[in-house]
């Protein structure tokens, strides 16, 4: 039953929060990678703020559906924490750089990178509408779990958030054997050079990545953080996971599905991907869709039943400890 669902799902959001955020901050302290815990309080502060006032208002005026959202955005927050550690971790390892092999594997498309960079940053539309598809991933994550608790798939919501959580993890335990510079650097294309492709991103994050790499006494602190990961590609990934979780929502399927498909390619032009990033991304992001519904016990997207909305069903999850 869908009320048997959202309350599974709602457990092994918490259960996976119980163990993703003590393993990889264990991790850092084990391995001596340093992390500024004053510069992550403020986002803590937000989160306890944030979670507390939605409880409270959504108790207060009878709205309980709100009380999961609080719980999807909350533990969203709490999770990047270890979502951002653990990528400094995998590349704390030291591993040798692998664009040689990321490029060997690229060749396999058959097609010529910096010409398709500068053909599309000739075409200022196609070039401003890339750029917008790579940023939309923040509210993406904001806007399609309020949507599909609004539509009664309260439950989606939450598979979200453990797919999101899964596909960092994922991404970045594979990612210890496949460091890497990008495409920018390799191909020695200067970003400034483009007129309106926003190709600074591609190697923005280069003196994060090298001093995490080089610097003994290197301390993360998650206001100057940089996606650093490249094999396999996050925002691909993500992508992937906006475009499933909103398939459900006929009006919306088709709109975010071609959304992300530009988001996953801007991957490729906007940010320093391979190809091949893109499509192991996508790979990892099926792998953590099908442990999420397995993890759920989850069989269909169907709404909650008019007999038992999805707001019933939170206030009888709400008595269970999690």
């Amino acid at each position: 039953m869908p009320e048997a669902e959202l309350m599974r799902t709602r457990r092994v959001l918490f259960a996976l929060t119980a163990v993703h955020v003590p393993l990889v901050m264990g991790l850092a302290l084990v391995t001596g990678l340093r992390v500024d815990v004053w510069d992550f309080l403020p986002l803590c502060l937000v989160v306890v703020a944030y979670f507390g006032l939605i409880r409270l208002l959504a108790q207060r005026f009878g709205i309980p559906a709100f009380v999961g959202l609080a719980e999807v955005y909350g533990l969203g927050l709490v999770n990047v924490v270890p979502v951002v550690t653990a990528t400094y971790l995998a590349m704390r390892v030291g591993m040798p750089l692998a664009d040689d092999r990321l490029l060997a594997m690229d060749a396999v498309f058959r097609f010529d990178w910096v010409a398709l960079v500068r053909w599309i940053d000739g075409h200022a539309l196609l070039a401003l509408t890339l750029n917008q598809a790579y940023d939309s991933i923040q509210w993406q994550m904001l806007v399609i779990p309020l949507v599909l608790a609004l539509s009664g798939q309260l439950a989606r919501s939450y598979q979200l958030v453990i797919g999101y959580v899964l596909i960092c993890a994922l991404s970045s335990v594979i990612s210890v054997w496949f460091p890497a510079a990008g495409q920018y650097i390799v191909h020695g294309l200067d970003p400034h050079s483009l007129a309106y492709i926003k190709g600074e991103l591609g190697t923005a994050f280069l003196t994060q990545f090298d001093a995490v790499r080089d610097n003994p006494g290197f301390v993360l602190q998650i206001s100057h953080s940089q996606g650093i990961l490249t094999f396999p590609s996050v925002h691909a990934g993500v992508a992937a996971l906006c475009a499933w979780a909103a398939w459900s929502q006929r009006w919306l399927r088709y709109p975010v599905a071609l959304l992300n498909v530009a988001m996953a390619f801007s991957a490729m032009i906007v940010s320093n991907h391979y190809a091949i990033d893109i499509v192991a991304g996508g790979g990892v992001a099926g792998l953590s869709v099908a442990l999420t519904l397995l993890a759920c016990g989850a069989r269909s997207a169907r709404p909650v039943s008019r007999r038992r909305t999805a707001t019933q069903a939170v206030t009888a999850a709400e008595p269970s400890s999690p």
